[in-house]
Formats: C-alpha cells, structure tokens, sequence
C-alpha cells in the first residue's frame, strides 16, 4: 500500500466511524484514479457519497473529523480535496442539493451551496474508483460532453468570492492550475490532467506563461523565498483574465449559464 492509499484508507475508517450507514461509498479521482500520482505535487482528490445531505450535527462532526486528522497530519490539509455529496447531487448533477461540504487545499473543512456537481460526477463516472461502494457507473448518471463543456464556467460565479477565502500560496497554486483546467475543459468539452492543462495554457497565452510556470514550480514544493501576499495581486489578476477568456469561448452557451446561476 502506498502513502496515498493509506492515507485514504485512514480517512475511509474516520469518514465511516462518523457517518456510519449514511455514507454510500467513497471514491477517488484525479492522478491517483489514473495512476499518475506524484507524491510531491499531486492531490489526494475523492469524493464520499451519502445517502441525503447532511444535517449541521454530521457537518460539525466531520469538522470536528477534519481538524483533528490535520492536527495529527499537518501536511494533509494541502494534500487532500475531498467534498461530500449527497447520492442526489451525482444522480441529477445540475439540480440544487442544499449544502455541500468540503476540504480543499489551502482551506479548512468548510460548507457551501454553490458548487458544481457535474464536473464532479463526471470525474467519479468517468475516470473515478470506488474505494467502498457501488461502481461508479451505477451512481453516476450519464453527462455528455456538450454539459461538460458548459459547466467548465458555471461556477465562476462564485469564484471572485471564492479567491478570498486565503492568501495561501498552496491555495493560489490550486486557484490558478484549477482555472487552467477549466479553460481547458471549457475548450474541448472534456478533463485533463490540471499539470497537462497547465502547459496548453501556457502555450495557449505566452504572456501569462510566468505565474503559469512558478504556480508549477509551487505544487513541485518549490516555494522557498515566496511571500504569498506579493503574488496574491497577480494570482487575483489572472484568475479574472482567465475567467473572462472561459466566458469568451465561443461554443460556451450563455443564456443556459444564467439560468445554472439563478438555480445555485
């Protein structure tokens, strides 16, 4: 067994100790799914489905979970991003669900209710493992490349909210390779990898390539002599820029995106 899977096998036992019979299965997605996992750069990325949303009592226990496995592993709150859903939210991915919760890196356990459930069920679906549960074809309803496509930009709403949650440079290297998937996903209707997604960025906008590369070099843990306040400016500056380019491509619908933002 890897560090990796360990460390969600350990999670799995806290997750299950707290949920019990409410918790459907856990799955995981992204590089460990696919089997690029980097252990100095990637992200432990998973999903636990439970039966209905969550009660504030179960949400608070699993804070209470959260902060005392990153108390134990502090290294792991800019490792893992694991988000709860309710097995409704991966059945019918674009009707609201009520809260959502969620550790992603850089931010502590928090809840929120303007998430975009598809791009996470079609991670679980089409590349996704279960780690307890049922496959996830079986969860999962089938998403077309087209909605893929259209939800790539459905959330950014939220995100100029969203970037202030900190200024830690692990959060600003999540905000900025998330937002060059995005623009990826937004263009081709389909997931890649956020490093591969990366580099067609930076190919893509040569003048936006710097913060591009150093947010590279950041996930790699090169980070030595970076003050996270000077570079927030600029992280702040090109998530706009590229949320104002994924709302630019031309075969992102936008009147279906007003009605997606008036429902979350």
């Amino acid at each position: 067994m890897t560090p990796a899977e360990a460390i969600v096998q350990t999670l799995l036992a806290e997750i299950t100790n707290v949920l019990g019979d409410r918790l459907v299965g856990l799955y995981i997605y992204g590089s460990l799914a696919q089997g690029d996992f980097d252990p100095q750069a990637s992200d432990i990325d998973l999903v636990a489905v439970t039966t209905t949303p969550l009660s504030w009592l179960y949400l608070r226990r699993l804070q209470t979970m959260h902060a005392a496995l990153d108390a134990v592993h502090p290294e792991w709150p800019e490792l893992i991003d694991i988000q709860y859903l309710p097995l409704e939210a991966l059945q019918q991915p674009t009707r609201p669900t009520g809260l959502i919760a969620m550790q992603r890196p850089g931010t502590n356990f928090h809840s929120a209710t303007r998430v975009d459930r598809l791009l996470v069920a079609y991670h679980v679906r089409d590349a996704g493992r279960a780690v307890t549960g049922p496959a996830p074809t079986t969860i999962v309803a089938p998403i077309t490349p087209a909605q893929v496509q259209f939800h790539s930009g459905a959330e950014l709403v939220t995100w100029p909210e969203y970037m202030q949650t900190t200024h830690d440079l692990a959060f600003q290297t999540f905000l900025i390779l998330t937002i060059c998937h995005k623009l990826y996903t937004a263009h081709h209707g389909r997931l890649t990898s956020k490093p591969q997604a990366a580099v067609w960025a930076a190919d893509l906008y040569p003048r936006k390539a710097p913060i591009i590369h150093a947010a590279l070099e950041w996930r790699q843990g090169h980070t030595e002599g970076v003050d996270p306040e000077s570079t927030y400016p600029g992280t702040v500056a090109f998530i706009n820029f590229m949320i104002d380019e994924i709302r630019a491509v031309p075969t992102l619908p936008t009147s279906p995106q007003k009605r997606y933002n008036q429902q979350v």
